[in-house]
């Protein structure tokens, strides 16, 4: 899909504020691809292990992340907010077309991100989130390892895919 505008035409956007109301979206499709086919990314997998993680944890992805990501990477301005009750001082995110224009991506994406990526952090958290991840107070230093590791090539972005991490290949 090139215009993620689309995707809000059945389902508005403005409804999306739980990994739950992702499924409408793609619960009842067909699989594109049989498994083991080939490679194809799909966020539709990110909502699932989002939910798997809310069941095993007992408690919404967002709160998990808060708790054992952000807290334990020193994170503290960062968090899955609804973009109708943004921060103060929040970027926006923008859309740039061939012809050099740009727009708001706002109705491209959902009001609250999840498990398939809309996070707001900031530089200093970043750092913070890289320094935790290589220092291991996120994973042990094997699945640190496991995580970073290129797995599978896309022909398509010229890049390699990990375990959740987009690896530009130089």
């Amino acid at each position: 899909m090139d215009d993620f505008e689309e995707l809000w035409i059945q389902t508005p956007m403005y409804q999306i504020r739980s990994l739950q109301d992702f499924l409408p979206l793609f619960q009842n499709q067909p699989m594109k691809l049989k498994v083991g086919e080939r490679f194809n990314y799909n966020n539709a997998g990110y909502i699932l292990l989002g939910l798997i993680v809310e069941q095993v944890s007992e408690q919404k992805f967002a709160d998990y992340i808060e708790h054992n990501i952000f807290k334990k990477a020193g994170m503290v301005d960062s968090g899955y907010f609804e973009f109708d009750s943004l921060p103060p001082r929040t970027a926006l995110g923008y859309l740039d077309f061939s012809d050099g224009s740009w727009k708001t991506n706002i109705y491209s994406m959902p009001v609250k991100g999840g498990s398939d990526g809309g996070a707001v952090v900031t530089v200093k958290d970043m750092a913070n989130l890289w320094k935790a991840l290589f220092n291991h107070q996120l994973l042990s230093e094997d699945y640190t390892c496991k995580l970073l590791t290129p797995h599978i090539y896309s022909d398509d972005e010229n890049s390699f895919y990990g375990y959740g991490v987009w690896i530009e290949k130089n």
